[in-house]
């Protein structure tokens, strides 16, 4: 008998093939989904990275994390607009539309960079000109409503380039919550005042009150005061080279000034009906409060023999070096003397002088020809150097310069010349109120600076230049001996500042008197005497012996400042 082996087959349970595709299915859409939802979320990941970093200002790595999301696949280039926004920042507008087209092409749902962000660097580094072409992009992306939250600062970058009628179309459709809101308000009204006045105010003095501003109408800038700044590099009436060289963003926001109007009035007053050219400092920090020149004469730039006001100098390193006043006092003085062979006059026949603080006060030029004589001339250039260097200073519109040792002397006659101001030095005025300004300071030389700020729309700083602190040139003590000899020089009955009338101010001078006849007279001083507010320095070209119009001048400058600007004489 032949047996048949049977096999079990399990039944099949109804419905279990029909179960198996829809399982999967469900599985592969679960997959695509998490798939997605992680593809979404790396991109919104690497972008909150590339937003975080152009918050913190790390634009390198804010570069990095839009390149990243720009490249994951299926992003529609979604990061370029934020690479678009850095390279405009860095000024390289031709990359950055090659950017935004990529953008406009692929159209992403989303901004990759964050436009609040964006918006806010351009308004806060003052980029107005490349802020709009950032705007000019958004609003070919998106819609207006999508991007009126926005409109404040379009109307603010639209104020920074003069666009009144733009900023007012901004303006009247800003979201209700952004008219209640205080930048609102301050934006309206400066764009009232813009409108009313027809001028847009660029350089200010240290109180914010405008010195240049541009003409609106003609985009032209002019002076505010003209006469004021008629020896500034200047056409007419403007500017002229003086923001020649300043950048786009500079001219199209505001720079600040350490200039005081009511002492620049004080200076232009004092100055009247002389050519020539005052400088006027803070000792200490070196803020120039007033800088005046007539036509043609610049106070930074133009420069004259500084005569008498040098032989501070020479004492103030003569003293330094070691030197004994003994040597040259009490003496009698003639008119002139032999030096190296050649006759070496003295402006006059002092006879008996007793101090070297009366010395000063007559401004003998024999003694201080020897004293330079003495000491050697590389002793006395390496002082000098200091006060005449020749460099161009920062901090100013256009180069300033102290002043240069024009030629080097060969015998002792032209050390002795030198050593009194003459033949081998030439100054500006800015170099001429260092003197005084280093002597104040207790030996410390300031660094003088002209620009302090610029300043946004909004009144934020996108660049600063913070006093620097000076270096220490002459000793307190030897400063405090070169203030007597100043003061001497006003007390003295044969002093040669006697003839100014401080009234109750205190204060230390020396005059000069150089170049070609009817010669120029020069003034060097500072005031409180107690406790100096203002150096000054002043030349008058032709202005003949400086014991006459030097001590008008001087004494004019006092009053002035005492009505216009009383609280630096307190």
């Amino acid at each position: 008998m032949v047996r048949i082996k049977q096999t079990y087959t399990p039944r099949k349970r109804r419905g279990a093939v029909k179960m198996r595709p829809i399982r999967f299915a469900i599985i592969v859409i679960l997959a695509c989904l998490a798939g997605y939802f992680s593809h979404r979320q790396f991109i919104r990941y690497t972008l909150g990275k590339a937003n975080h970093a152009l918050a913190d200002l790390h634009d390198d790595d804010a570069k990095k994390f839009f390149a990243r999301a720009s490249s994951i696949p299926f992003s529609y280039s979604v990061g370029d607009d934020g690479l678009g926004a850095l390279a405009l920042l860095e000024g390289d507008e031709s990359l950055a539309n090659q950017y935004f087209q990529r953008v406009l092409t692929s159209r992403p749902s989303g901004f990759g960079a964050k436009p609040e962000l964006v918006l806010g660097r351009f308004i806060e580094q003052g980029l107005y000109h490349r802020g709009q072409v950032y705007r000019d992009f958004l609003l070919n992306w998106k819609t207006q409503d999508q991007l009126r939250v926005h409109f404040l600062d379009f109307a603010t970058m639209a104020l920074g380039t003069r666009e009144l009628a733009e900023v007012r179309r901004m303006l009247s459709n800003v979201s209700p919550l952004q008219r209640n809101t205080a930048a609102f308000t301050a934006l309206k009204a400066m764009a009232d005042r813009f409108e009313q006045s027809g001028e847009v105010p660029v350089v200010l003095d240290r109180n914010e009150r405008p010195i240049v501003v541009v003409d609106i109408e003609n985009s032209e800038h002019i002076y505010t005061v003209p006469r004021l700044f008629s020896g500034w590099p200047t056409v007419g009436d403007k500017p002229g080279e003086l923001l020649g060289g300043l950048e786009t963003r500079d001219k199209l926001n505001r720079i600040v000034t350490t200039l005081d109007l009511d002492v620049q009035r004080s200076a232009y007053q004092a100055m009247k009906g002389f050519a020539g050219a005052m400088v006027i400092i803070d000792p200490e920090s070196g803020d120039i409060y007033a800088a005046y020149g007539s036509e043609g004469i610049e106070p930074f730039t133009t420069m004259f023999e500084p005569g008498s006001v040098v032989k501070l100098i020479t004492y103030g390193f003569f003293l330094q070096d070691g030197g004994r006043v003994e040597n040259y006092v009490p003496k009698r003085y003639p008119s002139s003397e032999s030096i190296s062979g050649r006759i070496f006059y003295d402006w006059t026949e002092h006879g008996r002088i007793e101090t070297i603080e009366e010395g000063m006060a007559v401004s003998c030029n024999l003694i201080f020809a020897h004293m330079g004589i003495d000491m050697g001339w590389p002793k006395l250039r390496s002082g000098m150097r200091h006060f005449f260097d020749g460099d161009s200073k920062p901090f100013f519109f256009t180069p300033a310069k102290y002043g240069v040792l024009a030629t080097d002397p060969e015998d002792e006659f032209q050390v002795g010349r030198a050593a009194i101001g003459l033949d081998h030095i030439k100054a500006t005025a800015l170099g001429l109120s260092i003197i005084p300004a280093t002597i104040a300071n207790q030996g410390v030389m300031p660094n003088p600076r002209l620009i302090d700020r610029v300043i946004t729309l909004r009144g934020s700083a996108y660049r600063e230049s913070a006093a620097i602190k000076g270096r220490k040139v002459i000793g307190a003590e030897i400063s405090k001996l070169i203030s007597q000899s100043m003061v001497a020089a006003l007390n003295d009955e044969r002093g040669t500042a006697r003839n100014v009338e401080a009234g109750s101010i205190k204060l230390a001078a020396k005059t000069g008197t150089a170049g070609d006849r009817p010669y120029d007279a020069i003034m060097v001083g500072y005031m409180p005497l107690s406790k100096p507010r203002l150096a000054f320095a002043f030349v008058l070209k032709g202005g003949g012996k400086a014991e006459i119009n030097g001590a008008k001048v001087t004494s004019e400058l006092i009053r002035q400042l005492a009505v216009q600007a009383p609280a630096y004489l307190e």
